[in-house]
């Protein structure tokens, strides 16, 4: 297999020419010439997408040596194995071994090429990689996943499948001349067998092992970065992400920082006080993904979405705020911040959250839920501590996001008997791929932005489909009053109303929908309603976050508050001025918010565009950027508390 200076000579003894000595190299090649063309065009492939890939998400070079690293031992890997296919003569004879062969070599190529597009949409959408959500889910036999790729334009299919039909007809169509390169290496009795005699044996087993070695030390090397987003740039990898749970840190800190963590979050719960008198009232929060605050009649929308609520208000026992923010514009962050009262920063499935605590209290914990919580750790998050858990994919009546589900897993929650109960329930309604009853169509033409497939959408369609879904929300929540009520749980309730997150109907930019990528207010502004005794009186109902939820449950019911939740109850009139909001992209993009006596600004820092400062009260819809306008120590105060959150750790 070797070529040696002598079979050069000739070449080189004539001409100097390199073209010439190249083609004679060319010709030398020949027997394994198909072999190397495929292995080089896996390389160039991988080369190509993980550059691509790298310079999209911010993710470094570090990242394409280690996954070039890991494409070249699986390349090495799979030709061996394939190659050790032909030392059984009745493979090596069998007429329909070139073509299994060629298919098998193929269909790899393939499951690489749907990797990289699933790869890079879920990186663009939700900010992290769902490759180990959708390999465990399907080998799990449950296609949960199909609505969310839906979201992947129709062309980007169409890309997709003739990339793969391409391959498939390629590698069939040059499957004989890949098998004789097989035959070559492999075939006992050819005169380039790598195993043919103990000395090629010996030398071929130390450069296989050598190559692995090195391609190993070579992978190994690239992860080794000491950075705050070291695991971000190691578990983004594209085939390590398919194989680990990316998500099981929100910012991605790394295992030092999660370690420490874990251990005050463990030491905060194990010291907390239980056995003290307080005020064991049922304690329900209702979380409606992706709903605005400013698509709702309450908060003075036009149209009558929100009917139920509205109505509610008048009595008096439902609490408004008037302007509340999400920490982040993805569901993660925003149910970990509202149960665990912690920012992005500071979150992991392990914290200490109302749930755990009021579970050590005595109180019977539900978790009824529309949707899937298995993706980005959600569902570990929630915890052991838990009298009952049911979501979307337990369901046997329903689509997994059909919100029906609710009251399907209500059912089976006993009557209340005195014992107090803390329930968290997940609607979907208000979500793109939440299911939309025929009966809460009030709106046409209404359309979403996954029906339209990559296709044209008007602002007015998406808006019409988004606010029937506000329609259907409001009618579950008042399906959910009065269950609560028949068994009985209602009338002792502290009842929570709020969303995780905002979302982007593209009025600002027709491309722009959805939500996770941005903290404009279409993304992060929500709505926060609390349902109460008439007598109660809450302070400040002015400004709040998700981070406010669980201090203020706790101060209702009398119970202390635990020293490393970062909100404050809203029964006191002390607000925080500020308040730090981030996304989980990588780079992230930051938000910074300062109320005064007469005005709110907002700060926002993002990684492709220049700085940009708002006044919330006269342009709440963000359309005058005064960065060039502003009082300049206004601004300065703004970066400086930036600064001073992102050095936390």
């Amino acid at each position: 297999m070797a070529i040696s200076y002598d079979d050069l000579r000739p070449v080189l003894g004539k001409r100097k020419n390199p073209l010439a000595v190249l083609h004679h190299l060319w010709r030398s090649l020949a027997p394994t010439r198909a072999l190397l063309c495929a292995v080089s065009f896996q390389l160039l492939l991988s080369f190509v997408y993980i550059l691509f890939f790298s310079r999209s998400f911010n993710l470094g070079k570090r990242i394409v040596i280690l996954h070039l690293s890991i494409i070249s031992c699986l390349i090495l890997v799979v030709t061996l194995g394939l190659g050790s296919l032909l030392l059984f003569k009745r493979v090596r004879e069998w007429r329909l071994t070139k073509f299994i062969l060629a298919v098998i070599a193929a269909t790899g190529i393939s499951a690489v090429i749907i990797l990289y597009f699933v790869d890079y949409v879920g990186n663009s959408l939700w900010g992290s990689s769902i490759n180990y959500e959708l390999a465990t889910q399907y080998l799990l036999g449950r296609g949960i996943f199909q609505k969310e790729l839906q979201i992947l334009p129709g062309r980007l299919y169409l890309i997709m499948v003739a990339a793969v039909v391409i391959t498939y007809a390629v590698y069939i169509g040059f499957s004989g001349p890949l098998f004789r390169s097989l035959q070559k290496l492999f075939a006992p009795g050819s005169e380039l067998n790598m195993f043919r005699g103990r000395r090629r044996v010996l030398i071929s087993c130390a450069s296989i092992s050598l190559g692995l070695l090195l391609l190993g030390c070579i992978g190994v090397q690239s992860a080794r970065v000491e950075s705050p987003y070291r695991d971000r740039i190691l578990l983004h990898e594209p085939i390590v992400s398919l194989f680990t749970n990316t998500s099981g840190l929100d910012d991605f800190v790394s295992y030092g920082i999660r370690t420490r963590l874990e251990a005050e979050e463990r030491n905060i719960r194990a010291g907390y006080p239980t056995g003290k008198s307080f005020e064991r009232k049922n304690v329900v929060i209702i979380m409606v993904d992706s709903l605005r605050a400013d698509h709702m009649q309450i908060y003075g929308y036009e149209r009558s979405t929100t009917p139920f609520l509205t109505s509610l208000l008048k009595t008096g026992r439902l609490k408004k705020v008037e302007t509340a923010m999400s920490m982040c514009a993805d569901t993660t962050c925003g149910v970990r911040g509202t149960l665990s009262s912690k920012t992005l920063r500071r979150q992991i499935p392990q914290s200490f959250k109302l749930s755990d605590l009021l579970f050590d209290q005595g109180y019977q914990v539900y978790f009824i839920l529309s949707g899937s919580h298995r993706w980005y750790s959600l569902r570990e998050s929630y915890g052991t501590s838990l009298t009952y858990y049911f979501d979307g994919t337990g369901s046997d009546k329903y689509d997994w996001t059909d919100d029906r589900i609710i009251f399907e897993g209500l059912e089976k929650v006993p009557d209340f008997t005195g014992t107090p109960a803390f329930f968290y329930f997940h609607l979907m309604s208000t979500h793109v791929a939440g299911i939309r009853q025929e009966g809460y169509r009030n709106y046409s033409p209404a359309q979403n932005w996954i029906e339209a497939n990559g296709g044209e959408l008007s602002a007015s369609s998406a808006t019409n489909y988004y606010d029937n879904g506000v329609v259907q929300a409001d009618a579950i929540i008042k399906g959910l009053f009065e269950s609560l009520k028949q068994k009985g749980y209602l009338d002792t309730s502290l009842v929570v109303i709020l969303a995780d997150h905002g979302e982007a109907l593209g009025q600002r930019d027709r491309s722009l929908y959805g939500h996770v990528n941005d903290l404009y207010q279409e993304y992060i502004r929500i709505p926060l309603l609390i349902y109460d005794d008439l007598e109660a009186k809450y302070a400040n109902r002015n400004y709040a976050t998700q981070l406010d939820v669980a201090p203020t449950v706790l101060d209702r019911l009398g119970l202390q508050i635990p020293s490393n939740w970062e909100g404050r109850s809203l029964l006191s009139p002390d607000a925080e001025p500020y308040s730090f909001h981030q996304t989980r992209t990588y780079p992230p993009t930051y938000a910074v918010v300062y109320r005064t006596d007469r005005a709110t600004y907002k700060y926002l820092k993002h990684p492709a565009r220049e700085e940009e400062l708002y006044e919330l009260v006269s342009d709440p819809g963000e359309r005058h950027n005064l960065m060039s306008t502003a009082d300049p120590a206004i601004i300065e105060r703004m970066r400086e508390r930036l600064a001073e959150s992102l050095a936390d750790f």
